[in-house]
């Protein structure tokens, strides 16, 4: 299982999340929990002990961490 943090996306739509991928995932379920009207491309994710996770953390605090799975992967697409 791989746990993904979910920041801020503080470079004005210019870094996005590749469509259909895990971070893509992420964000989506943070918006859905948050209960909040946000644009697609509002938040970010990345994966744990990555550069771009380590470097973000410097910047500010994750919003939320999310863990999926093939599974839970699965579950969401699919519901």
């Amino acid at each position: 299982m791989t746990k993904y943090y979910v920041f801020r996306n503080q470079t004005d739509g210019v870094q996005k999340n590749v469509p259909g991928s895990r971070e893509e995932i992420a964000c989506e379920i943070a918006t859905v929990v948050g209960q909040d009207n946000l644009p697609k491309d509002f938040f970010i994710a990345y994966a744990h002990e990555t550069k771009h996770e380590c470097m973000e953390t410097m910047r500010e605090l994750a919003k939320c961490t999310i863990e999926i799975n093939d599974d839970l992967e699965k579950l969401w697409v699919n519901e």
